[in-house]
């Protein structure tokens, strides 16, 4: 399978194939299974890893929002590792193509 284009945000993945055409899921537990059932291994991976490192941040924010110095610093290193991972997804997908 060939993967031509996608989009990626915390809430969805869309991505483009040749088999599938185009397909978006849901950062849900339905939406997850659904990828994991329809996409590539390394392709899954990847997003996985975006969607957790994701939730990490949410609730690292809201600690933040509250006041919590500790919290501060966890934040700022997993909004950097977020970033890391959504670009390392992105080439991913460019590899795949």
């Amino acid at each position: 399978m060939e993967i031509l284009t996608g989009t990626l945000t915390k809430d969805f993945v869309s991505i483009q194939s040749d088999k599938y055409g185009t397909r978006a899921y849901e950062n849900s537990e339905t939406g997850r299974q659904a990828l994991q059932a329809e996409q590539p291994d390394e392709i899954v991976n990847e997003i996985m890893k975006v969607w957790d490192a994701n939730q990490e941040d949410t609730a690292n924010h809201t600690a933040l929002e509250a006041g919590t110095e500790s919290y501060r610093e966890k934040y700022i290193k997993l909004r950097k590792e977020f970033d890391s991972l959504k670009e390392r997804l992105i080439q991913c997908i460019k590899d795949l193509s």
